[in-house]
């Protein structure tokens, strides 16, 4: 299923020169949360950390948002 409607994407920038895209599920909790590392979207998982695409990205957080239902 396609979402539909208008979904808030956070660009964090900490103050530590480490920058993060993230989308924050709050009413279920499935965050997508990303760190770019020389140009490169980093997916943390508490397992591991891999390289993604941002349309690996945003099918993340279509998921998460079909999750709600």
């Amino acid at each position: 299923m396609l979402p539909q409607g208008k979904y808030n994407l956070e660009l964090n920038f900490p103050g530590d020169g480490r920058t993060f895209l993230n989308f924050f599920d709050i009413i279920n909790g499935y965050d997508v949360m990303a760190e770019i590392k020389d140009g490169k979207l980093m997916l943390d998982t508490n397992i591991s950390e891999r390289e993604i695409t941002i349309e690996e990205y945003i099918e993340l957080v279509k998921s998460s948002i079909n999750q709600r239902k």
